[in-house]
């Protein structure tokens, strides 16, 4: 890969990643790297995702630059540098992109074994959408895509979606992390809403009864809530 295809592929990626939540930055995170992000920085994580790909791009382009070569010396080319059996039926596309010399992407070893039937659900359990798992690709509402960002694409538009997600979050193969404990959260909203509460009592002298009757129904009701959402928790 050239100097100036380096950098059209790096400023590529980084426009694609900088576009991400800081949720889903920390996702992609996971996905390129298989662990968690040890730091926060954004910048910091973009860079490093950045750089990663950029290597995995060059890295598969000299193969495929050295799969001729090999072919003419008679040595065997295998996994991503093989070419694409005409007529195959489970690699979805290949017949096309191998009529246009494009090589078919190499099976993602993290999705599920082909065959494999993923269902994305609402909150209630019913199937949103879903896809199967190929050898070489996701079948996606009658249609096969080559990746599962891909079909997860194509999915999203036909629920009016739209922005960028996370394959592998969006078809529920991984779950979203929670950024903070949600006692702490809890506990810190509680705080500031007594707080609030004890400002109150500190004006009840230059309240009018109506008002601090008013205020007493509200908390009361707002204790209502509390409660009913306890015991439904």
């Amino acid at each position: 890969m050239t100097t100036n295809e380096s950098m059209s592929t790096a400023n590529r990626i980084a426009d694609e990643i900088k576009s991400l939540s800081p949720t889903n930055l920390r996702l992609k995170y996971m996905e390129v790297f298989g662990e968690s992000p040890t730091s926060n920085s954004r910048p910091g994580l973009i860079k490093k995702i950045v750089k990663a790909l950029v290597e995995r791009a060059e890295m598969e382009r000299a193969r495929q630059a050295a799969a001729p070569a090999r072919r003419r010396r008679g040595q065997p080319v295998t996994g991503a540098d093989a070419p694409a059996a005409p007529g195959d039926a489970s690699t979805g596309e290949r017949g096309a992109h191998e009529a246009s010399g494009e090589r078919v992407a190499e099976r993602d070893p993290r999705l599920p074994p082909p065959g494999t039937v993923i269902e994305k659900l609402d909150r209630r359990g019913a199937i949103r959408c879903k896809c199967t798992v190929l050898e070489h690709g996701i079948r996606y509402a009658g249609k096969e895509y080559r990746s599962l960002s891909a079909a997860a694409k194509a999915a999203m538009e036909d629920l009016g979606l739209k922005g960028a997600a996370n394959a592998y979050l969006f078809w529920g193969l991984i779950r979203q992390a929670a950024r903070k404990d949600a006692t702490e959260i809890l506990d810190k909203a509680g705080q500031r809403y007594l707080r609030s509460v004890e400002s109150l009592n500190g004006c009840r002298a230059s309240m009018t009864d109506e008002m601090k009757n008013r205020i007493k129904e509200m908390l009361a009701r707002q204790g209502e809530r509390l409660a009913e959402a306890a015991r439904e928790f």
